[in-house]
């Protein structure tokens, strides 16, 4: 796919088994398909890995490791890593349709090296949702209320790589 940024997907995973499969496939439904998904089964108990080697697309990934971590196994996955851009989403989350492909025409072009969304929590019924937004007004004169408030979700994060390679990845303490 020419002109269009490689984004690496990491997903996180320790026993998940019962949620893997659906959380995989909202991102094999992407409209934007320049990814990689990067799974890192962090020292699972249950059939994870075979679980995801089960799954037929040469664009995911399976790393094993020892249990480190969510912080850990994002930084792995981080460590591998292809893509120009970087998004993360965890074993037992789920992206709509149009996630990456809205998220990558927003910063490519732009001046901005990240944008996020807002989420909908689920509960045992798919249909009922709930938003989980959490509204906090930030101007660029307070800019530590970002570091204060942790109120973005990670799975709604797209990063440019370089950004994380400046100031580090996750701190596994």
């Amino acid at each position: 796919m020419e002109n269009k940024p490689f984004v690496s997907i990491i997903m996180p995973a320790y026993n998940a088994e019962k949620t893997i499969v659906e959380s995989i496939e909202s991102v094999l439904r992407q409209t934007y398909i320049n990814w990689e998904l990067i799974v890192v089964n962090d020292g699972s108990k249950d059939s994870t890995s075979a679980v995801v080697l089960a799954i037929n697309d040469e664009r995911v990934r399976l790393i094993e490791q020892e249990n480190g971590g969510v912080a850990n196994a994002r930084n792995n996955g981080l460590n591998n890593a292809k893509g120009e851009y970087i998004a993360f989403l965890d074993s037992d989350d789920l992206w709509v349709e149009e996630k990456l492909e809205r998220q990558v025409t927003t910063l490519v072009g732009g001046n901005n090296k990240m944008c996020f969304a807002k989420t909908w929590c689920f509960g045992e019924n798919l249909n009922q949702t709930t938003d989980c937004f959490v509204n906090v007004a930030l101007d660029f004169e307070d800019r530590d209320k970002i570091l204060i408030y942790d109120f973005i979700p990670i799975l709604t994060v797209l990063i440019a790589k370089d950004v994380l390679e400046d100031v580090g990845y996750f701190d596994e303490t």
